[in-house]
């Protein structure tokens, strides 16, 4: 069908961009894989492309859309790091390494501007097949495009089974951008039909053979191709020059297999043994694979001498087995696919067991072999093959290898899958202290706190028996976090105090600044601001020692936090001013964001309005860019509190208007609480009265009104109470209360 699609588009006038992947089996686990695809097949980057070759055809594909002189190669830079091409010695990236969120925050932005600009150049397509075996990150961002480019000339063709629904239920919705098409089995007539198609050479089909296929195939057409192929093979359809004959005698003793799987395994068994040979092999590569790799796997059998590869692969390509893919992942290598994955299983499982796990050794060792620096979204496959060939020690360096790939770009799922299969295959002990720890921070970061505290106590146990002291420290450090994330201080500062106690011992300075860190934040949770402090600055030396750049900044902006807390604010101008030079530094787009909000934030308190402002919307524009929704409207929240105080009221208004928007969309309530609150004094100034109470009431009987917002009504309400009376007010908030947030919305015009 897409292939169908594809030649209508070619003779379409209209030319468009086009875009093209395919999903197998082997992408499922493997994040973005599918959005890999796509760009491997419109930048033409290969898996044997070196790290160079690489970031210049990302470039280059970037460059011909956006035209300012850096953006383009940051943009590129962070997307290909998001699709497992490795960017992290990027200077766009490094910076933000250890925060994979930021990562995929800002490569889904800009994948999202990228189709936006390159469709106003020509209308883009994109065709995409076999996407239930795609992988969930990939098939979550497809729906943020998709959502994203609604109003885009911008079209997506998909094929998928509907399995894909059971894991992706919003992939079966239908709206005003979305048009599922369901294919149902042939009718009798469409059988025949189709029967006849594949036929058309033959002279007078008989009806027998007409009825036996079409009855057999119950509407299958892949059944019904199969068939025919299987009777070419067995000589009863009989091919000549100008027209092929059937064979009748031959046709009557033909016992035909009831199922579609029975007859692949009937054209696999009349295969000759060489040709037999050489697609078992294949198979335990996968449904892709490549001629180089069938020639390693050939030899190790002795046979490449006698019966070439290249000779094999024809032989099976003219009967309708496997196909030629136009281009390769490898460079200088041929690329094939079984003509269905179905073929491929049953090829598969007839591969002795004994053979199996020779050929996933050897195809193991190419893989490596090819993977040079360029190809780190193998590192799971290799780990497959490793384990199927029972060398279960490599394939555990390389699932922890795809565990950490997964983690950077924030698909923890994924890496959590990974680094469990590691773990189910591991004897080495500080190997399992390891993948421990992972899995204790990444389900804690998942939500499951109970199950990331026993893996990261697993961990320290194992860890402390081995004397791994680093592993340790992170261990002891991490358990200190998520016990005060749960409100157990007393707890989280002991796992702390031992941490800083074992890095010391082993003077890893590097650890036991992030240890204090933690430290500080335990007691900063608890309103001790002075102890806090001092262990912030403890770590900033130690950080600073070790010119620990990330760790530097992060201890600046917690500094930064006490003071303010403890209304030292023009000493919390200097700490967030370093935060901010830091940030700058090291290239984190986000923190810079923080840092000059975080001053504006400041000013505003020092009732310097013009420069909390300037600094305010400089941090806002930089959200903006990088795609980070929920800083966004805090910082829109913020500029509406601050061009409120100026007086400005109708900046003011637009800036909570789009507070109160952004932050619905997202369903940050507490924020679109906020600003309600503040709107309402801008109606209030404006003599809109009831508008200005009825917000108030209705934010402040909201259960996720917070104490920003309270603030807010408190203040608001004492300056009301000097020209109206306690009853006023009162009847004035009455009427907010029980309402829903869409009314409120409707009274601001924001419906």
């Amino acid at each position: 069908l897409i292939d169908e699609f594809d030649n209508w588009v070619e003779l379409h006038p209209e030319t468009v961009i086009f875009f093209q992947a395919r999903a197998d089996e082997t992408m499922q686990h493997s994040p973005y894989s599918l959005l890999r695809d796509l760009f491997k097949f419109r930048f033409q980057i290969l898996d044997s492309d070196n790290l160079e070759t690489v970031y210049a055809k990302m470039e280059s594909g970037f460059r011909a859309v956006f035209t300012d002189e850096n953006e383009p190669i940051m943009r590129a830079h962070i997307v290909g790091h998001l699709l497992g091409f490795d960017f992290s010695q990027s200077r766009y990236v490094r910076g933000i390494l250890e925060d994979s969120n930021q990562i995929r925050q800002q490569a889904i932005t800009y994948l999202t501007r990228y189709f936006e600009a390159l469709s106003q150049i020509r209308p883009v397509l994109i065709f995409l097949d076999d996407i239930h075996w795609a992988d969930d990150s990939s098939l979550d961002t497809l729906l943020v495009l998709a959502t994203a480019l609604a109003e885009s000339p911008c079209m997506v063709a998909c094929l998928t089974r509907t399995n894909l629904f059971d894991r992706q239920p919003e992939w079966n919705e239908e709206d005003e951008w979305r048009i599922q098409i369901n294919l149902v089995p042939l009718s009798e007539a469409e059988s025949y039909d189709l029967i006849q198609d594949v036929l058309r050479h033959v002279v007078d089909v008989p009806i027998a053979l007409q009825q036996l296929v079409a009855q057999q195939a119950e509407g299958n057409p892949f059944y019904v191709e199969e068939l025919i192929k299987m009777l070419l093979d067995d000589g009863i359809i009989q091919q000549g020059e100008d027209a092929w004959h059937i064979d009748s005698q031959k046709l009557d003793t033909i016992r035909m297999p009831s199922t579609l799987t029975g007859i692949l395994q009937a054209r696999l068994d009349r295969l000759p043994p060489p040709r037999k040979q050489a697609i078992q092999q294949a198979s335990v590569v996968g449904r892709i694979f490549w001629d180089d790799v069938l020639a390693h796997l050939q030899q190790s059998d002795n046979l490449q001498a006698e019966n070439g590869v290249a000779m094999m692969l024809d032989g099976l390509q003219h009967r309708g087995l496997i196909y030629a893919h136009e281009t390769a992942v490898f460079d200088q290598v041929a690329e094939y696919a079984f003509k269905h994955a179905l073929l491929r299983d049953v090829t598969y499982e007839s591969v002795l067991k004994q053979n199996r796990r020779q050929y996933h050794s050897l195809t193991a060792d190419w893989l490596i072999e090819r993977s040079h620096e360029g190809a780190g979204q193998i590192t799971h496959l290799i780990a497959h093959h490793l384990e199927l060939a029972g060398r279960n020690d490599e394939a555990v360096d390389y699932w922890q290898q795809a565990g950490e790939q997964a983690h950077s770009v924030g698909d923890f799922k994924q890496a959590q899958a990974y680094f469990e299969r590691g773990l189910s295959l591991v004897t080495d002990r500080a190997k399992q202290a390891a993948l421990l720890g992972w899995l204790g921070w990444i389900v804690s970061r998942l939500g499951d706190y109970g199950a990331g505290e026993q893996y990261l106590r697993d961990c320290l146990q194992v860890a402390e028996a081995v004397d791994d002291r680093v592993t340790a420290v992170i261990a002891l450090y991490r358990l200190g976090d998520m016990a005060s994330n749960q409100g157990r201080a007393e707890e989280g500062r002991t796992y702390c105090w031992q941490a800083i106690e074992i890095a010391d011992q082993s003077d890893n300075k590097r650890e036991m600044s992030a240890a204090y860190h933690r430290l500080a934040i335990t007691h900063i949770r608890i309103g001790e601001f002075e102890e806090a402090q001092k262990h912030l600055k403890t770590s900033l030396a130690l950080a600073e020692e070790e010119k620990y750049q990330t760790q530097v900044a992060r201890v600046w902006n917690a500094l930064g936090v006490v003071a303010a807390l403890t209304e030292q604010t023009d000493q919390a101008k200097i700490y967030f001013e370093q935060f901010l030079a830091n940030s700058r530094q090291i290239g984190n787009r986000d923190w810079v964001a923080v840092a000059l909000a975080n001053l504006g934030e400041a000013a505003r308190k020092l009732s310097d309005y013009e420069t909390a402002r300037i600094r305010t919307e400089e941090a806002l524009a930089i959200t903006q860019e990088i795609g980070a929704k929920m800083n966004s409207t805090i910082y829109q929240n913020n500029l509406g509190h601050i061009t409120a105080a100026q007086g400005d009221n109708e900046l003011a208004s637009r800036y909570y208007k789009a507070a109160i928007r952004d932050a619905t969309a997202i369903n940050a309530i507490p924020i679109v609480l906020e600003a309600i609150a503040g709107f309402a004094s801008v109606l209030a100034r404006q003599d809109e009265i009831p508008q200005a109470l009825f917000c108030l009431g209705f934010v402040q009987n909201h259960p996720a009104c917070m104490e920003e917002s309270r603030a807010l009504i408190e203040a608001l309400l004492k300056e009301l109470s000097a020209d109206l009376s306690t009853d006023v007010i009162d009847d004035g908030l009455s009427l907010g209360e029980d309402v829903e947030l869409d009314e409120v919305l409707a009274l601001l015009g924001l419906d």
